[in-house]
């Protein structure tokens, strides 16, 4: 079976999306599924084709872009004709689109020019992004626009699939039809509880202190300015605490000048982006992982992948009280859930954990027990297959 995987972005671009496809591409080879990549013209970098784990990745040119919409018209048009070229040249049995609809869409139209079943994967809605990107407003009629494309093409796709509960829920309101789901996971074995080592307590805690640590992008929906507010809550309340907080994004300027303005600069450190293989070493060294992400279109309905590596590594995790989030961590049994948005909730229930070492390790280990059980990548990516087969007996039937 071949696949032809159509994706925004993929490695060496680290992000919580290219860490999926990462592993969905990873575990298909494993499985015996030949498979290929087509990237869309805003990755980063790159050669126009490189193997990259033993995968044949094909990266779009990118054109010289005008302003909306004109701009979104161009990179779907360029993508569509590099996925039509990829598709005579590789062959496939099935074309796999991941979100957002501007990948998806020029998919759809390039697979179904060579009768090809297409599964759309939906990780997050474009429409609900831009809003949260401060693009355009909900509501508006960029926004409908938006939303009638994704609409149409979970509608018409042979198959949708997407990463969580509440996404589905929402998608099958829209689409009435049935969505899969292949959630989020974590690799235990890449992500298994290990004590800190002398070089990366000297690296990321030379002085000793309890560690509350942030990982990830630097989005306004992520809600590090409530985490650095909290900050100074628990700086005047208790000792020896730091704040750790790695990724890099389009907030960091603003959040340092937060910082500043708190007055806690000795209390918090900006790590920066690390590399995916060296995240393990904050989590080791930390005592608390916090993820403080607001009310937004986006966040109330798509898990991020963060905090799963955190459980895997049997680490207390303090997050925010959102429906996306209430997928991963359940209250006071596998992590501690505050009201979005609340500096002073965030506060007091760090606090808490942090005075309370046996729940902390309670916490882990459910933590843990729940990523073995319910949400490793091996098994998640393991659910693609059926649905493939599927699709490939309904084009026998139909032709």
């Amino acid at each position: 079976m071949r696949v032809l995987h159509v994706l925004h972005t993929s490695l060496p671009h680290v992000c919580g999306y290219s860490i999926r496809s990462d592993q969905i591409l990873s575990l298909q080879q494993e499985m015996g599924i030949e498979v290929a990549v087509v990237t869309s013209a805003q990755q980063p970098g790159g050669s126009p084709e490189e193997v990259a784990k033993g995968v044949p990745h094909f990266r779009t040119h990118c054109p010289r872009l005008a302003r909306s919409p004109i701009r979104e018209m161009q990179l779907m048009w360029a993508l569509e004709r590099r996925v039509a070229a990829v598709i005579n040249l590789f062959n496939p049995d099935i074309v796999h689109a991941h979100s957002p609809v501007l990948v998806g869409l020029p998919a759809h139209i390039a697979a179904k020019q060579r009768g090809l079943p297409l599964l759309y994967e939906v990780r997050d809605l474009w429409e609900n992004a831009s809003v949260d990107r401060g693009k355009f407003a909900a509501g508006s009629i960029p926004y409908r626009v938006a939303r009638a494309i994704e609409t149409w093409l979970i509608r018409h796709a042979d198959a949708v699939v997407t990463i969580g509960e509440t996404l589905r829920d929402e998608l099958h309101g829209r689409a009435g039809r049935k969505i899969f789901v292949t959630p989020n996971g974590a690799d235990p074995n890449a992500f298994s509880p290990v004590d800190p080592d002398a070089g990366w307590q000297r690296e990321w805690n030379p002085d000793g202190h309890q560690v509350i640590a942030y990982v990830g992008s630097f989005q306004p929906y992520e809600g590090l300015e409530f985490l650095i507010r909290a900050m100074r809550l628990i700086a005047a309340r208790k000792s020896g605490i730091q704040l750790l907080i790695v990724g890099d994004g389009p907030e960091q300027s603003r959040l340092e000048q937060l910082v500043d303005d708190e007055g806690i600069r000795e209390h918090v450190t900006f790590a920066g982006r690390l590399p995916h293989d060296r995240v393990k070493e904050i989590y080791a060294v930390a005592d608390l992982l916090v993820y403080p992400r607001i009310a937004t279109l986006t966040t109330q309905l798509t898990t991020p992948l963060k905090p799963l590596e955190a459980l895997s590594m049997q680490k207390a995790v303090l997050a925010s009280d959102l429906p996306a989030l209430r997928e991963l961590i359940s209250d006071q049994l596998t992590g501690i859930l505050f009201q979005p948005g609340n500096p002073a909730d965030l506060a007091e229930k760090a606090i808490n954990m942090l005075s309370d070492l046996p729940l902390r390790t309670r916490l882990g280990i459910e933590g843990r027990s729940r990523i073995l059980r319910d949400r490793r990548w091996d098994s998640s990516v393991a659910r693609y297959k059926p649905i493939y087969l599927d699709l490939l007996d309904d084009q026998v039937m139909y032709q």
